[in-house]
């Protein structure tokens, strides 16, 4: 019998896709058993073990879009519940990320409306990123990591009481978690609840002994005026974790405490050089305060404030530093303006009375 060329290409063609059919079958299963994996992990919080399932099952069936789907959304759950040090540009990237996914798989929406608050906040739109939140509290009142960033929004927007419900609420949909535990910690430090602080913070540590747990325990000692028992806990901090300039900036205040001049202004210039601004700059700032340096104290304030307008430790110490300068009407304009925003913060109690009585030794404020 006589075979024409295109017949016996078409005998090949159906000869191949035979033999590749079992092969073909057998990757879809290993892609499916590791996508099933991830997908279990993802929901358990563990996202190490997810993201290796993920790329495992995107490396066994490269050509199905739904396991790269997988992967995005293994790597944005893992965004919204950490919350990590990402830049402008990353968090952005996630957020786009976060919308085109939303259309594909809205079953995960909860995640990836987290992420988009996240980015929100990032670029300085908490009244967005709080909205949002809310949001996906109410439609998925489960899901601890919107609760945690929810806590963190309010947090950030002075209003303590609220965002210690929120972090309360993640405690009890997860009592393992550190992060609502440290949050919860810092709070009562905040609330001038000493006892509870050290106590949520001491179960933190226990649950996760991580660099964050440790820098956010030392934190609430200092708030606590204990530098001596956050030294050990900053130390830690910044030897696991070298290139975290926050962590700096946290040991450069409990040294300046303790009255390590030197050390303190050494740890400030690192956090500025690791980008940790203007929280480096105000750092700067109260060394040179504690060496009378007045005017050097005023120019780093002056940086943070351009930057924080609204940062009350900062505002505080910009008035002092124009005391020292002998500018008495600066002066007033700043502790008025730091007395307007600490009356809705309790741990400011002891400083807005300092601020009122010099307030009335300076004169009232300039128009």
């Amino acid at each position: 019998m006589r075979l024409t060329l295109s017949s016996l290409v078409i005998s090949s063609c159906t000869l191949l896709a035979a033999c590749q059919d079992p092969l073909a079958q057998q990757r879809r299963q290993l892609a499916a058993a590791q996508a099933t994996e991830a997908t279990a992990a993802l929901k358990k919080g563990e996202y190490a073990r997810a993201s290796y399932a993920a790329e495992l099952a995107a490396q066994y069936d490269p050509l199905d879009p739904a396991l790269r789907d997988l992967t995005l959304r293994v790597s944005l759950g893992q965004i919204a519940a950490t919350r990590p040090s990402l830049t402008k540009d990353q968090f952005g990237r996630a957020a786009y990320q976060s919308e085109v996914l939303t259309g594909r798989d809205p079953a995960n929406r909860h995640i990836y409306d987290t992420v988009r608050a996240i980015d929100a906040f990032a670029r300085g739109d908490s009244a967005g990123a709080e909205k949002g939140l809310r949001d996906v509290t109410t439609a998925s009142p489960g899901y601890v990591p919107a609760w945690l960033m929810l806590g963190d929004v309010l947090q950030a927007s002075r209003r303590p009481k609220d965002a210690l419900v929120a972090f309360e609420t993640a405690a009890g949909l997860d009592k393992f978690n550190a992060r609502a535990a440290s949050n919860l910690g810092m709070i009562y430090a905040q609330l001038g609840n000493p006892t509870a602080a050290v106590e949520k913070l001491s179960q933190a540590l226990n649950l996760e002994d991580t660099a964050g747990v440790r820098a956010t325990l030392a934190s609430a000692f200092l708030s606590l005026d204990r530098p001596m028992d956050a030294l050990p806990h900053i130390a830690t901090a910044t030897r696991l974790e070298p290139r975290d300039g926050r962590y700096r900036v946290t040991l450069g205040e409990v040294q300046l405490k303790l009255d390590l001049l030197e050390e303190a202004g050494a740890a400030f210039r690192d956090a500025a050089a690791l980008g940790a601004e203007p929280w480096a700059s105000r750092g700067l700032g109260a060394v040179a305060m504690k060496k009378k340096d007045y005017a050097t104290a005023s120019q780093s304030f002056a940086r943070v404030l351009a930057m924080s307008p609204d940062e009350l430790s900062t505002i505080f110490l910009a008035a002092e530093a124009q005391e020292g300068l002998a500018h008495p009407r600066d002066a007033a304009k700043l502790y008025a303006r730091f007395a307007e925003l600490a009356e809705r913060i309790p741990s400011e109690a002891p400083r807005l009375l300092l601020a009122k009585d010099r307030l009335a030794r300076l004169g009232p404020a300039p128009k």
